[in-house]
Formats: C-alpha cells, structure tokens, sequence
C-alpha cells in the first residue's frame, strides 16, 4: 500500500472515529458532517486512478537532466520533444546563475 494510501486510510479511520464521538454526544449535525467527509475518503482511498495522483512516483519518475528529459518526450511520440520537456520540468532547462566576483574591499 502507498504512503498516500496510507494517508487517506488514517483520515479515514479519524473520520470515523469523530463521528461516532460526536453521535455519542447525540450532535446529529456534526456525526453527519464527519460521516459525510469520512465516505468520501473512503472513496478517494478505493479509487483506482489514485496511483496516479502520487506525487513520490512523480518525483521518482523525474528525469536528472534535459536530455533524457527530451528523450523521453521522443520515446513517447512528442511532435515537439524539447518545448514538451521545457514546459514539464523547466528547472532542467535553466542556465546557471553568473557567479559574480566577490565584493572588492
């Protein structure tokens, strides 16, 4: 099971744990409120598109530089490989910053 998986699965069980808190303290408004958010995290957590949404998979997926940020635009049957790239992960595209002389005293 993913991290963010994981994630949905405890917001969940606090959900529902809140609501039956505040059925016990007979809060209809809140019980159904919490029961509410805590059926939608249920069906985030089943959902099968969640992979992904993972970010930790994106980030593993990152290429190091901009050539095989552009060979995988080709692989993937880019018409414009290198804008496709620069728009994905402009950092790879930027230049260096100039170093600038230290300050003469």
């Amino acid at each position: 099971m993913s991290d963010l998986r994981n994630n949905l699965q405890n917001v969940f069980n606090e959900l529902k744990g809140l609501e039956e808190r505040a059925r016990k303290l007979k809060n209809q408004n809140l019980a159904d409120v919490a029961a509410s958010a805590h059926n939608r995290v249920k069906q985030l957590c089943d959902h099968p598109d969640l992979e992904l949404v993972d970010e930790k998979k994106d980030q593993a997926a990152a290429p190091a530089n901009k050539d095989e940020a552009i060979e995988r635009m080709r692989v993937d049957g880019d018409a414009d490989p290198e804008g496709t790239a620069r728009m994905n992960w402009p950092h790879l595209f930027e230049p260096a910053p100039l170093r600038q002389p230290p300050f003469a005293q």
